[in-house]
């Protein structure tokens, strides 16, 4: 006999059939927390919200290790160029949502085999294809499915996707070429300017790389050029234009031909057939997909075929695989290159350029730079024993601090290829370190917005829902620097704050932490800047997504401030209040000690490192 039947919806409402929700049950599998707040507010009188945060967050703990060995176990099978360079191989949760759809499923299986297996069960995603695969499983065999999305539909539309982000890729690049070539000739300085085997940096170039004069600033490698120069290294720069900042490619383009630094513009060295080899790549990889996933006991093809296929031929990844065949036209052009500094994070913009070099100039030695603070979820960063002897890998990785060597050393990587260098981009945190001054008594909390708007709209909603009811703690408001103020507009009035409760804040988060109590934050890297200056941090969980919080590899005490729902977060904020005198002064003592482990001072023998 048929159990009670489960509705899987894609769209923003209930249906409309359901007279009322008497023995009835929905939940919503996906991270837009807006969409969330309206399916509350529409959902049938007397039906009943699944939460599923807590759910989620132990789930995606879970198989966070068993995802990276199953993935290395693929590598193994399918090493090759198309494989490194696909969305699956990369593991990239935050660009991504394939490991947090496959953490669904596993919470979608264990529910409706057990707790809820003979109720009404209303299954609300933003993903057809989530949905889809829900319906085929075998844990959904024995129920009736009414559907209500045209999966069809959503695989054309991918179809689609594809043939256009081919002809925008091959509009793009005839443009970048073009305009290269007009603009070769006023270039002030060039790798002909260099003397003996060159330096490579690679680092990405948005707006916040030039000053008002136009000098060029790398904000991922400070400084690093200039002390190369100085040891009398041949260096240039290999800029990678990030098209998700303001910066145009023409406007780009403009000031680095004008620098006084050395930069290498991948342009000026490509031929026709490098595009063509690059877009033949991106459909093999895609092709590697057409065959059956299993992991944990589910059936993922779909999911592995349909995030390749959305991901397949972005600009952003379609720039840095041709990077494979820059190192064979600088070698074609007799340019010998001794070495070359990267942003290390295991990642497909990296693969491109290791295999490249292998093949094309094997005696370039690669130095991965660890540059940003690691979270256990960032799966991107991490390996398995199964794939390490076929891993792309660069010949040395540099990390900013003792905690983050042992932590990469830990989750896979060779000791042999590990070195503690310069933090360079943290150095600030150790001078906040060694500035802090005594307790704030001002009554203010400060939360810092992230930068995607369904995070940013549910910890402000949580935190508001909260510190009204209190009415004890003034409210600062400090958003990320790269969202705009039409945004930060919407995501306060959807909030429903009046605007006589809360202040914005611009100021540099140096001269707003001695002011403030307390921070609340998600899944950002303010909250280094507060444990740094010691001023106690609430990390606000998420209930519909991933948690990425680098405080989550310390093991948890009473200086641990953790919440996710607003009872959670009422009681950390009467905790923090209510600290005594003793108990601040560990707090900051601690916070000390997790600063100095994780990063590491510029001096000469940590920049010594990339030579």
């Amino acid at each position: 006999m048929l159990k009670q039947p489960v509705l899987i919806l894609a769209e923003n409402d209930f249906p409309k059939n359901l007279r009322d929700g008497k023995d009835f049950y929905w939940l919503f599998l996906g991270r837009d927390y807006e969409r969330l707040l309206k399916l509350k507010v529409s959902a049938p009188a007397g039906s009943l919200y699944i939460d599923l945060g807590d759910l989620l967050n132990d789930i995606s703990y879970k198989l966070r290790r068993p995802y990276i060995d199953y993935i290395a176990s693929l590598s193994t099978k399918f090493n090759s160029l198309p494989w490194w360079i696909s969305d699956v191989a990369e593991k990239n949760v935050m660009g991504s949502p394939a490991f947090l759809y496959i953490c669904y499923l596993k919470i979608m299986k264990e529910l409706l085999s057990a707790k809820f297996k003979n109720k009404n069960v209303c299954i609300v995603s933003e993903s057809a294809v989530l949905l889809e695969i829900i319906k085929r499983s075998d844990f959904t065999t024995d129920y009736r499915i009414v559907r209500k999305y045209d999966y069809q539909l959503y695989v054309a539309k991918d179809i689609l996707r594809i043939l256009y982000r081919t002809s925008r890729f091959v509009l793009k690049s005839i443009y970048r070429k073009i305009y290269a070539f007009i603009t070769r000739q006023n270039k002030k300085k060039s790798i002909e300017h260099t003397n003996g085997e060159l330096t490579i940096i690679r680092t990405w170039v948005g707006e916040k790389n030039f000053s008002s004069e136009g000098e060029f600033r790398d904000l991922y490698f400070p400084n690093l050029y200039n002390y190369l120069l100085e040891k009398g290294v041949s260096a240039a720069i290999l800029p990678i234009i990030n098209t998700n900042s303001k910066l145009t490619y023409v406007n780009a383009m403009c000031r680095i031909r004008k620098s006084d630094q050395v930069f290498i513009i991948p342009e000026d060295y490509y031929r026709p057939n490098d595009y063509l080899q690059t877009i033949i790549l991106a459909f093999r990889s895609v092709v590697l997909m057409f065959r059956k996933f299993v992991f944990a006991g589910m059936d993922i093809s779909l999911l592995f075929k349909n995030e390749n296929m959305r991901y397949m031929l972005l600009w952003e990844s379609g720039q840095v695989i041709m990077h494979y065949f820059l190192i064979k036209r600088l070698r074609d052009q007799g340019i010998k290159i001794k070495q070359i500094i990267y942003t290390f994070e295991n990642m497909l913009p990296e693969k491109s350029l290791i295999l490249g070099k292998a093949r094309f100039s094997p005696d370039t030695k690669l130095y991965g730079f660890q540059h940003a603070s690691l979270f256990p979820l960032s799966l991107c960063l991490y390996t398995s024993k199964d794939e390490i002897d076929i891993l792309p890998m660069p010949d040395k990785i540099i990390c900013s601090g003792n905690f983050f060597k042992q932590t990469l050393i830990d989750e896979g990587f060779p000791l042999a290829k590990m070195v503690v260098g310069p933090a360079l981009r943290f150095q600030y945190l150790l001078k906040l370190d060694s500035n802090r001054q005594n307790r704030s008594q001002n009554d203010i909390v400060l939360i810092t917005l992230p930068l995607a708007r369904s995070s940013a709209l549910e910890l402000l909603s949580k935190a508001w829902n909260v510190l009204q009811a209190q009415k004890r703690l003034r409210i600062w408001l400090k958003p990320h620097p790269m969202m705009s103020s039409l945004e930060l507009d919407a995501i306060i009035n959807k909030v429903e704050m009046s605007k006589d409760s809360y202040d914005i804040v611009d100021e540099t988060m140096a001269d707003v932490l001695p002011k403030v109590s307390m921070l609340i934050a998600m899944a950002s890297a303010t909250i280094f800047d507060a444990i740094a200056y010691g001023i106690p941090v609430i990390r606000v969980r998420s209930d519909l997504d991933l948690n990425f919080d680098p405080m989550d590899w310390f093991p948890k005490d009473d200086m641990h401030f953790v919440a996710r729902t607003l009872n959670e977060l009422d009681e950390e904020i009467d905790k923090i209040l209510n600290l005594s005198d003793v108990k601040y002064s560990h707090l900051k003592d601690k916070g000390g000690q997790i600063i100095q482990a994780c990063f590491s001072p510029v001096n000469e023998q940590t920049m010594a490192t990339f030579l």
